[in-house]
């Protein structure tokens, strides 16, 4: 069982997380011109499912796992360069629907 010491850091270490997400998806929407979600974060790093998102986003996962390096990397990202790479992404899955 947790001490309420240790629960607190980690609920506060999950409200940084998410506060981090929502400070990052409001400086893309504001420089996109559209709203995008937590799913496109995900699927940016070319996951096909949210789980591994959610246990990061949850602090389930290693900070040394892939996926947990990943979302961070994105994270860090400037706005312009993660809108110039779902820009990328997007060109080549709908090039990739007609051959």
């Amino acid at each position: 069982m947790k001490s309420d010491l240790a629960a607190a850091a980690e609920a506060k270490k999950q409200g940084d997380c998410r506060a981090g997400i929502a400070e990052f998806i409001g400086h893309v929407q504001h420089l996109a011109g559209h709203r995008i979600h937590e799913a496109t974060i995900w699927k940016l790093a070319r996951y096909k499912s949210d789980t591994q998102w959610k246990r990061w986003k949850s602090g389930k996962l290693s900070l040394d796992s892939a996926a947990a390096k990943t979302f961070a990397q994105i994270l860090a990202m400037p706005p312009t360069e993660f809108i110039k790479n779902l820009n990328k992404q997007n060109a080549k899955t709908n090039l990739s629907t007609f051959f």
